[in-house]
């Protein structure tokens, strides 16, 4: 292999390398979005369950809470997509974030398997290199 093609072989390496670190990335982004999500239908579930008012802390930023109380209610409001808000019932946001979550786990499951071809193309390019310098 002449000092070009090594060359080559090298930054294509490079590139994947690249790719591999913003892959890594976006794998641990939708693994903190799914258990945001998945954060949710729980705390949804259980204010479905919720039998009368209940007194709560309510966040208001900086470590700082309000106290409040949480009303029994079949509703929430939810944000529907281009920050639009509507009211919903619980079951129905419920399902719209089972239908997330599986989205999200496919999504996973896709940048997964990336990161395995990209591993084995890395590792077959770093060879190739390796045995051309000897």
């Amino acid at each position: 292999m002449d000092e070009r093609k090594i060359q080559e072989a090298v930054m294509k390496r490079n590139y994947l390398a690249a790719q591999f670190d913003a892959l890594q990335k976006e794998a641990a982004r939708l693994e903190q979005i799914l258990t945001e999500t998945m954060v949710t239908q729980n705390a949804l579930k259980e204010l479905e369950k919720q039998k009368e008012d209940k007194e709560a802390m309510i966040p208001a930023g900086s470590g700082v809470f309000v106290k409040g109380v949480i009303p029994k209610t079949k509703t929430v409001m939810a944000n529907i997509g281009e920050n639009v808000v509507v009211e919903k019932e619980i079951k129905e946001v419920l399902e719209m974030l089972k239908q997330k979550e599986e989205q999200i786990r496919n999504n996973m499951k896709a940048v997964e398997n990336s990161i395995i071809n990209l591993r084995k193309e890395y590792a077959e390019l770093s060879d190739l290199i390796e045995k051309a310098r000897k």
